[in-house]
C-alpha cells in the first residue's frame, strides 16, 4: 500500500501566514506551511507533553506544504510555527494543542516527509519498485536495497566539506548524483517506506561525529551479512555510511554499528 500525506484536511490552525494541518494525526503526521517572502527563516517546534521532548523543523516560507512526523508516539502535542524577526529572535505565528492516538505505532515511518520527499512517480520509488519486482518478503527487500545503495552510492567528500546548516537531502537527487553524505544515504534508504517497510531517519552522534543513520523494522528476519542476522519484529540500526565498503559491507564496521553505546539520538525524521 503506497501512503502519501494528504492536505488540506478538516482541522487547520491558521495564523499570520502560518498553517498547521492536524487532520490526520492518527496516521502519524502533520502538514505545515508558511506563506511569506520565501526568504525569511521559519521553524516549527513540535513538543510531546508527556515526555517533554521537542523537535524543531525548518519550514520554507514560500507556501509549500511539508509533512512532518509525530515521532513521539501517542499523547498530547503542542505545535508552534515561528518566523525570524532578526538574529536569534523569533515571533510566534500559530500554535495548536491536540491529542494523538496513532492507528499503528509504525505509521509515522511509512510516509514520505520533509527528510525523505517522494511521490509515486519519483525516480527513487520507481527504482525500488523495479528492484523488487521478483522479490518476496520485507526482509529480502530491505537486504536488496541495502546492498544496492552500498554498491551504487559513494560518499561525497566535497559536499561533506562544504555543506551548510539547513541543508536537507532529497532521495531523488541522491539517486541521480550517485553520491551524498550520511544524511543522503539515510534519506535514500528510507524510500523503503514506499514499499510498506517502516524506516526511521535518525540524526545524532556516532561516537563524537555528528551523523545520520537509519533504523528499520522488518517482520521477517534476514541474514544481512555472514555474521549479522537482522531479527524481525523489532527496530534495527543500519548505518550505511559506515558500513559502505564499495561492493559489500565492511566487517570492521559491524561491531561499531551494533553497539548502542556508540550512538546518541537527537531526533528522528
Amino acid at each position: 500500500m503506497f501512503r502519501y500525506p494528504e492536505s488540506p484536511g478538516t482541522f487547520l490552525q491558521v495564523g499570520r501566514g502560518a498553517q498547521i494541518d492536524y487532520s490526520r494525526t492518527n496516521q502519524g503526521y502533520v502538514v505545515g506551511s508558511y506563506l511569506s517572502d520565501g526568504i525569511r527563516k521559519v521553524k516549527m517546534v513540535c513538543t510531546h507533553k508527556p515526555s517533554q521532548r521537542s523537535q524543531t523543523y525548518a519550514i520554507p516560507s514560500d507556501g509549500r506544504p511539508k509533512a512532518f512526523p509525530l515521532c513521539f508516539s501517542d499523547g498530547e502535542y503542542v505545535i508552534s510555527i515561528y518566523h525570524q524577526v532578526e538574529g536569534a529572535k523569533y515571533q510566534t505565528d500559530s500554535t495548536i494543542v491536540f491529542n494523538v492516538k496513532l492507528d499503528d505505532p509504525l505509521l509515522p515511518w511509512l510516509y514520505p516527509n520533509t527528510f525523505c520527499a517522494y511521490d509515486k512517480d519519483s525516480p527513487a520509488v520507481k527504482m525500488v519498485q523495479s528492484l523488487f519486482r521478483n522479490v518476496i518478503g520485507d526482509g529480502l527487500m530491505m537486504k536488496v536495497w541495502f546492498y544496492w545503495i552500498i554498491e551504487n552510492i559513494s560518499y561525497d567528500k566535497k559536499l561533506a566539506a562544504t555543506v551548510k546548516g539547513g541543508w536537507i537531502p532529497n532521495p531523488n537527487q541522491v539517486l541521480e548524483a550517485k553520491q551524498s553524505i550520511c544524511w543522503g544515504y539515510s534519506s535514500l534508504f528510507a524510500v523503503l517506506r514506499a514499499m510498506g517497510i517502516p524506516v526511521r531517519i535518525v540524526v545524532g552522534h556516532a561516537g563524537t561525529t555528528y551523523h545520520s543513520w537509519n533504523e528499520v523494522y522488518i517482520k521477517s528476519g534476514i541474514q544481512l551479512t555472514p555474521t549479522w542476522y537482522v531479527k524481525g519484529g523489532q527496530w534495527t540500526r543500519l548505518d550505511l555510511t559506515f558500513l559502505d565498503g564499495g561492493t559489500k559491507p565492511l566487517p570492521s564496521a559491524e561491531d561499531f554499528v551494533k553497539n548502542d553505546a556508540n550512538y546518541k539520538v537527537e531526533y528522528y525524521g
